[in-house]
């Protein structure tokens, strides 16, 4: 990891992070035009998932983070022998 050009290692980590958000960007898009066909007239079902999508992500995100940092620790101190 630590020789050689620093540009295709970096492709190679955001790799799976791009697929991932490609891929909520797809669940939220079908999901949105799911919901409005429930009524097309009606502009609150689209304004409440708007409202709704970010908030789960960032709650995601929050967990995701905390996962990581988590699993560090753990391997912090599994390596420490406690």
């Amino acid at each position: 990891m630590f020789d050689g050009p620093i540009i295709p290692i970096a492709i190679k980590i955001a790799a799976p992070m791009l697929i991932g958000l490609v891929l909520q960007f797809c669940y939220m898009l079908v999901d949105t035009i799911f919901i409005s066909r429930i009524d097309p007239k009606s502009t609150a079902i689209i304004s409440g998932t708007g409202l709704m999508f970010p908030l789960f992500f960032l709650f995601m995100a929050i967990s995701m983070s905390m996962n990581v940092g988590i699993g560090a620790m753990v391997g912090r101190f599994i390596g420490e022998n406690n």
